[in-house]
């Protein structure tokens, strides 16, 4: 599962907002309650990989932009990347 901290919300509000103008039509795509959409955009749910190929494919993300949202660096205690 990714963690919440893992899942770049600002970029994931972005393809939203450009795919789909509203969080409501997003969730409707998708088949989820608002609430669902609205705890996903707020980093109160963690997306399993299941649910993270269905957002992928919904919001046709290439490489690219699937890697932004989903894959950020993880930084240890002390600040290095790794």
């Amino acid at each position: 599962m990714i963690g919440g901290e893992r899942l770049n919300i600002r970029a994931l509000r972005g393809a939203v907002a450009e795919r789909f103008k509203t969080q409501s039509a997003f969730a409707k795509a998708l088949g989820w309650s608002d609430n669902k959409v609205s705890r996903l955009m707020t980093g109160k749910h963690s997306p399993d990989m299941e649910e993270i190929s269905k957002i992928t494919r919904v919001l046709d993300l290439s490489k690219e932009r699937y890697i932004d949202i989903f894959y950020l660096p993880i930084t240890s205690t002390n600040g290095d990347k790794r």
